[in-house]
């Protein structure tokens, strides 16, 4: 995946977008502008990985994309016919099997982003949820962490980190959810949140890396592994 598709599903896996339209230098179906209204987040049989079954509902035969977006009639794919490590972003047409590229670099197309409209509108809801992503607080951070919530978990972590709050704390509770998460997507975030804080030497003593090496359960997942 790319590595700003992935720091976003690092801060939310998966999830309707404020900046909700495209502008692009292609005519499609009469317009410039097409609406991108969520990005899909990566679960176990859920989101991008429901490539498969949404390629045969549509009798799609691409084995090089990857569905990011998309009401049905179209998606927005992730194509790596021409480069596996660094994908364009396309048009997919489901009902002519048209492939458009839209961007050269996910980067590019996220860049472009834009509200729908002159102004966005939140509910109560929505603007509690983002007065927390501005400010967020140890006392919440913690209470979503020690869900059961995969998707909570997943903000909870990110939260924490922002803080910059009890490092040490977050630490131990880094190296106890991977070893004792029964979400695989939870161990593979945490796994590599650890690999960073060592790359970064945030984590540097010897006697600490040996813990986080020795706290790396046996997973069948490949960033786990490595």
């Amino acid at each position: 995946m790319p590595r700003e598709y992935v720091d976003l599903l690092h801060i939310q896996n998966g999830g309707y977008l404020l900046k909700d339209s495209i502008n692009i230098d292609i005519e499609i179906d009469n317009e410039h502008t097409l609406p991108i209204d969520y990005l899909l987040g990566i679960k176990e049989n859920k989101g991008i990985m429901e490539k498969k079954c949404l390629f045969n509902e549509w009798e799609i035969d691409h084995n090089q994309l990857i569905v990011i977006s998309g009401d049905g009639h179209y998606f927005i794919v992730l194509d790596y016919s021409k480069n596996q490590h660094n994908p364009n972003v396309a048009y997919l047409n489901t009902d002519s099997g048209e492939l458009i590229e839209l961007f050269p670099t996910f980067y590019e197309f996220m860049n472009e982003l834009l509200p729908e409209g002159d102004e966005i509108s939140y509910d109560h809801e929505e603007e509690e949820i983002n007065q927390f992503m501005r400010n967020p607080n140890l006392v919440d951070a913690r209470k979503l962490v020690n869900s059961d919530n995969e998707d909570l978990i997943y903000q909870g972590i990110e939260y924490w980190g922002q803080t910059g709050k009890d490092k040490s704390e977050f630490n131990r509770l880094l190296l106890h959810i991977v070893q004792h998460t029964k979400f695989l997507s939870v161990q593979a975030l945490v796994a590599e949140i650890l690999w960073r804080k060592v790359a970064s030497e945030e984590i540097k003593e010897k006697s600490a890396i040996q813990a986080v090496i020795d706290s790396i359960p046996d997973s069948p997942l490949d960033l786990v592994k490595e």
